[in-house]
């Protein structure tokens, strides 16, 4: 009689086969999945399951499917998110100017929850004023069939149904039965595959969201994913989880007994509670998957967040080992790494420029001391170096990330005259006509000069003449040279303001949409995106083709009108909501239009 197959050695089985490790996840849930999966597929025992896995390895996915938790909605548990929503805006607040704010999701299954997140927090930027922040949403899980559909943004009509009409109006585009999210949304987030409990955390985040799914895990490596989710937050940073997940971590406060809402707290000092987070944190499984790479060097680790940024989801750095010895380099960080001519060792602080020198020094001495993370802003580079401190079995080191802040830009005026644009325009155009002639008539004037001072052949009244008529065009030269100045001058000021409207044009708070005398559309801002379904595709088309996301508007006809008075048009209609819009028509020249969309409070 043949010993009979323990589920330990089908797991067994499958991370061979897959390199997917489902020994961590807790053994009450993955039984019933076994036995759900058997019960199916009329299997009587694991001897024969495990027969058929080895005979068909198509079943292998299918069994994996019954693994995989992809129980997720839009805006799930509306209340949590509500609340999530208030402490998101407080936290953008207080965010720095110019610095990224980066979230991730790990467990997206299908991807309901990380749309759901990229409109509350786009929805919180623009009430705030900052629709120009820089947003990236990282979502990942391990199953790539979720991943595929999670990308392509496409739902059926049935998942959207608890969504409001405002924000199906806003962030939805109807497809027959289905429902395609917004590239203005699409383009927040960033899918890939990752493993919460093998692959490293990500660095540098302000939002962690992992609902549901700690409870599917073992303690233990309960434990070290929410070790891991501590090290990726920054201070004051938010982790969101499910209703039904618990843990204890120290540093890890609830914001509310209702809302499995957390926010990081000040790093403590105390030895005890650094001992636990490196125990729970650098005690994480670090198994190679099946073909990922064999190698016995000491510096896998570092593999392992490598693999993250190539997929743009770690900052631009550099990895360090214990000895300061530059390991690698990414992105815009090289711009600071100066490699000298002939021998020279790996030490960083050898071919970190400068400037950075003592900074990296700096950081790299309080990541180490501490084992935990530390920065140092350098203003002079619109630059703050961040060490994260790592350790594995047989490496221990820093990733220091080169955070790039952008400097502060003055807020664009709120009005725009009606014909400014185009006169600026065409003033330049006259501007460099005139250059242009003032130029040509100065070359002849040098090769007249040159003409008549290389004539030898002269009778000293045509002398006289000549160098009556040289001092005559010296004068004439340097009036024409004063006046190619004034004329450069006068052309860097009409292309700075040209660029100053521009500006304006692309951040004005009001839907600005350029058109011709036909209504075809020329160029637009990205706030016309609310009331028109614009691409940039649609450039060269008639505007008329779309329909608004607002009440009606006549655009052909007024446009007609237009041609005729010369005059600004403004209407005011009301959409089914009650809510009042003013359509603004602005003759720009005898070719260009304004049409200006303003919501009415």
């Amino acid at each position: 009689m043949s010993k009979e197959i323990q589920l330990e050695d089908i797991l067994k089985f499958i991370k061979e086969k897959r390199g997917l490790d489902f020994s961590t996840y807790n053994d009450g849930a993955i039984k019933n999945r076994f036995e759900q999966f058997k019960i199916d597929k009329k299997i009587k025992n694991n001897n024969d399951l495990l027969q058929i896995l080895k005979d068909i390895p198509d079943n292998i996915e299918e069994l994996l499917h019954y693994f995989y938790i992809a129980s997720t909605a839009f805006f799930r548990d509306t209340s949590s998110f509500d609340f999530a929503q208030k402490e998101l805006r407080e936290l953008l607040k207080e965010h720095p100017h110019g610095q990224e704010f980066r979230v991730w999701v790990a467990g997206c299954a299908t991807g309901e929850e990380a749309y759901s997140l990229a409109i509350i927090v786009r929805e919180e930027c623009e009430k705030l004023q900052m629709a120009q922040k820089r947003v990236k949403i990282f979502a990942t899980d391990i199953n790539l069939e979720n991943l595929a559909l999670a990308e392509s943004g496409l739902f059926h009509s049935r998942f959207v149904e608890t969504i409001s009409s405002e924000r199906k109006r806003r962030f939805f585009e109807k497809q027959e039965n289905q429902y395609q999210i917004s590239p203005l949304i699409k383009d927040m987030v960033v899918f890939s595959p990752h493993n919460v409990v093998e692959h490293a955390p990500f660095f540098n985040l302000d939002f962690i969201s992992c609902r549901n799914l700690l409870i599917y895990l073992k303690p233990e490596e309960n434990k070290r994913v929410i070790a891991g989710f501590h090290e990726g937050l920054k201070e004051g940073g938010l982790l969101f989880l499910g209703q039904s997940d618990r843990f204890e971590f120290p540093n890890l406060n609830q914001l509310n007994s209702n809302h499995q809402l957390h926010q990081k707290g000040k790093e403590q000092k105390q030895e005890k509670q650094e001992k636990y987070v490196k125990e729970k944190l650098f005690s994480r499984s670090l198994s190679k998957r099946v073909n990922e790479y064999e190698t016995t060097d000491s510096r896998f680790l570092t593999k392992q967040y490598s693999e993250l940024l190539l997929k743009g989801m770690l900052p631009d750095g550099i990895f360090l080992n214990h000895l300061g010895h530059l390991l690698y380099t990414f992105g815009r960080a090289k711009e600071f790494i100066k490699v000298p001519v002939g021998a020279f060792s790996q030490n960083a602080f050898g071919l970190i420029s400068e400037e950075l020198k003592l900074p990296l020094e700096t950081v790299f001495k309080e990541s180490s001391g501490k084992e935990t993370s530390s920065q140092f802003e350098v203003k002079e580079h619109g630059l703050v170096l961040v060490g994260h401190f790592l350790k594995s079995e047989n490496f221990w080191g820093l990733f220091v990330h080169f955070d790039f802040v952008k400097k502060s830009r003055k807020k664009p005026i709120s009005k725009v005259e009606k014909s400014e644009i185009e006169l600026l325009k065409r003033s330049l155009r006259e501007s460099e006509g005139k250059l242009s002639i003032v130029e040509e008539e100065r070359k002849d004037l040098r090769n007249s000069m040159q003409i008549l001072l290389s004539s030898r052949e002269h009778s000293l009244g045509e002398k006289n003449l000549l160098e009556q008529e040289g001092s005559y065009l010296k004068t004439k030269t340097m009036t024409l040279n004063n006046e190619v100045k004034t004329l450069k001058n006068e052309v860097k000021r009409l292309k700075d303001q040209v660029k100053h409207w521009k500006v304006f044009f692309d951040r004005a708070p009001d839907s600005l949409i350029i058109l011709d005398g036909e209504g075809t559309l020329k160029t637009f801002n990205e706030t016309a995106l609310e009331f028109y379904p614009l691409r940039v595709s649609d450039i060269g088309k008639p505007l008329s083709r779309l329909n608004p996301k607002g009440p009606s508007f006549d655009l052909d006809g007024h446009l007609q009108e237009l041609k005729k008075t010369r005059e600004v048009l403004e209407k005011k209609l009301v959409d089914e909501k009650g809510q009042t819009f003013s359509f603004q028509l602005v003759p720009l020249s005898e070719v260009l239009y304004l049409f200006k969309i303003v919501k009415m409070i």
